[in-house]
């Protein structure tokens, strides 16, 4: 008697069995499938539009902490960072190659929101500390390359790397110690406010993007961002 289960077998494989066309044809939809996927994500509308929300707005104005990029630029972003934190340090670094690429015509707000705890508390307080003696930006940039744990050790060979006295930065935020709390403490309750789930976040007028950005996707914040001329 013919051994069914067998010839059962070689039928069920036959009727698997592709041919190289059928494979090409398969490997050829697959790629073009991931190629769409990626002209959608590409395209699609970067963060969320907040151009209505009045919070956002508030959020821009009147902001009295540290501040840089092109002083005329009609593009504002504020950028709320922690200097502990691993995704931010990705992100400047991104920035920093969408802003030499762009060339200007972007100003900058840095608000400084540590929530990694009491360290980048203190690294905050003196980077802010560091913007009266003209020297935060350097000092942000080189905070972000230190050890994460920012010892204060790490916070002083940071400093003095760049060029700056440490006995006049700890003079700086022992004089404006107030003033850099409150700062401070009104970033925080931006951040509460816009509902941002951690960091790094990036506002303009017109979107709120969370998480790190390559610098690809920087410049499509920057062209979503730009003001349009009537």
């Amino acid at each position: 008697m013919p051994d069914s289960t067998a010839g059962g077998g070689d039928a069920s494989a036959s009727a698997v069995r592709m041919s190289r066309r059928d494979v090409l044809t398969l490997a050829g939809a697959v790629a073009a499938g991931g190629a769409l996927s990626l002209a959608v994500r590409r395209s699609a509308p970067l963060g969320i539009d907040i151009a209505a929300n009045p919070a956002a707005q508030a959020a821009l104005t009147g902001f009295g902490g540290p501040s840089g990029g092109d002083p005329e630029g009609r593009i504002l972003l504020a950028i709320y960072s922690d200097f502990a934190c691993p995704a931010c340090r990705v992100a400047d670094r991104a920035l920093a190659d969408a802003l030499a690429e762009r060339g200007g015509g972007v100003r900058l707000l840095f608000k400084d929101w540590p929530i990694f705890g009491p360290a980048s508390r203190r690294a905050a307080q003196l980077a802010i500390a560091a913007d009266t003696l003209g020297l935060y930006r350097p000092f942000a940039a080189a905070l972000y390359t230190a050890p994460v744990r920012l010892a204060e050790a790490d916070l002083r060979r940071a400093f003095e790397g760049i060029g700056g006295d440490w006995a006049a930065l700890l003079a700086a935020q022992a004089a404006r110690a107030a003033a850099i709390d409150r700062l401070l403490a009104r970033t925080a309750q931006e951040a509460f406010t816009l509902g941002l789930r951690g960091t790094p976040s990036f506002l303009t007028r017109s979107r709120l993007v969370e998480g790190a950005l390559p610098p690809r996707g920087f410049a499509r914040l920057f062209d979503a961002s730009a003001p349009t001329t009537g």
